[in-house]
């Protein structure tokens, strides 16, 4: 199994730390990001979608000075 180490990502503009690999939901815990309203992309750099996220326990790799935000479930932009 590949050594965990830590790294510093941002979410939602807060610099945090976090092992690597990781979790979604420990991202989801980590940047106090409530699931049920909300869901957690990674930022994409250059052309093409930012990542989502899944609440889950999937393993993923994330890099120092990652960049995550959270948007709102369910936005209906014009109503």
């Amino acid at each position: 199994m590949k050594e965990q180490k830590e790294v510093t990502i941002i979410i939602d503009k807060k610099e945090k730390k976090s092992p690597n690999p990781t979790t979604g939901a420990a991202l989801y815990i980590l940047g106090s990001i409530d699931a049920s309203k909300y869901d957690l992309f990674l930022e994409v750099h250059g052309k093409g979608d930012d990542q989502l996220i899944p609440n889950d326990a999937k393993p993923i790799e994330i890099k120092d000075g990652d960049h995550f935000y959270s948007a709102q479930k369910n936005l209906n932009p014009g109503s």
